[in-house]
């Protein structure tokens, strides 16, 4: 079935998803969840999330709608300032088969996180040896609004990309063998990376698709274009701190790092588009200006210390003293 209001407004979306509730299959309790469509129309997914019913019923308006087939909701975070960058992701992932929630992204240059009551700027020089950019806080406040977008789906996982990513057509077909990996269905499990440039101190997992292995990511990767967040995840990422101490891939990489509760997928699912990140624009411009004497020592004590934990999580799961 093609969509109705398709051509008039391809891409337009809320980021206020409407509560679940429960309904009967005919099984077990389903749950039917409405959504707003990319097109402006209701489609509504019913999936049993009871693993035993095997229920898969779907009624939708459209089939280009803001979810794939497990009730997955996808976000994507766009600046205001870049519907360029809008048009030329919503046509790749309409192309892969993946509709999506647009998440306006906070925009760095109307921040101030040096005044900002919300940013810990002596927190940010202790730990890095630098302050934190408005570009960095931007992103990282933008991220953290996807994630509350997540929390509010009620859906057990949630997608999240930033504008500036490159999908192949086999992309929904690798999602759908990686959800039904049972490593994303364990508590310890908060957060796939699908789009890793690089890949350091893994232990492969299993497959997820042909070509790709879901790893566990002892060594977090960096770089946040990409992120499946479980429920438990998006919430613990939300309720980490009270005010931002780190751009948002130094956090992630730390937490990962420290709780072993990352994954990957190798080689990535997403790749990076052909132009920077708007969001993280301005990351090194001003903080390579305030850079404090210790710098070079705190970057090179974080990398040790990161490191010396990922090889040690890497053995102890190994020896079978840690498992998803």
């Amino acid at each position: 079935m093609r969509c109705r209001n398709r051509a008039s407004t391809p891409w337009r979306s809320t980021t206020t998803p409407v509560s679940p509730t429960p309904e009967r299959c005919g099984t077990r309790t389903c749950r039917r969840v409405p959504w707003p469509c990319t097109c402006g129309t209701t489609a509504c997914a019913a999936t049993c999330w009871i693993a035993t019913t095997g229920c898969r019923r779907r009624e939708a308006t459209c089939t280009v709608c803001c979810m794939v087939d497990r009730a997955l909701p996808v976000f994507l975070i766009n600046l205001d300032r870049c519907p360029e960058r809008l048009q030329r992701a919503g046509e790749m992932l309409e192309r892969a088969g993946i509709g999506f929630t647009r998440v306006p992204a906070a925009d760095g240059r109307f921040l101030d996180p040096d005044r900002d009551a919300h940013c810990d700027q002596v927190a940010c020089r202790r730990l890095l040896g630098r302050p934190m950019s408005a570009g960095e806080f931007g992103c990282y406040l933008s991220h953290l609004e996807a994630a509350r977008q997540v929390l509010l789906s009620g859906a057990p996982h949630g997608l999240v990309f930033e504008d500036d990513i490159t999908v192949g057509p086999e992309f929904k077909q690798a999602l759908e063998a990686l959800l039904d990996r049972p490593e994303l269905a364990s508590s310890r499990c908060d957060v796939v990376h699908l789009g890793p440039d690089r890949l350091k101190y893994f232990t492969r997992l299993g497959s997820c698709g042909e070509g790709h292995a879901l790893v566990a990511a002892h060594y977090f990767p960096m770089t946040t274009r990409a992120l499946l967040w479980s429920r438990a995840g998006a919430r613990r990422f939300i309720e980490a701190h009270a005010r931002v101490r780190l751009p948002v891939d130094f956090f992630l990489r730390e937490e990962m790092v420290r709780s072993g509760r990352g994954l990957a997928v190798w080689p990535p699912l997403v790749r990076p588009g052909d132009s920077e990140s708007t969001i993280e624009a301005g990351r090194s411009s001003r903080a390579a200006g305030e850079k404090r004497w210790n710098y070079g020592f705190l970057k090179r004590k974080r990398l040790l210390t990161n490191r010396l934990r990922a090889v040690a999580r890497k053995l102890t799961l190994r020896l079978g003293l840690w498992s998803f």
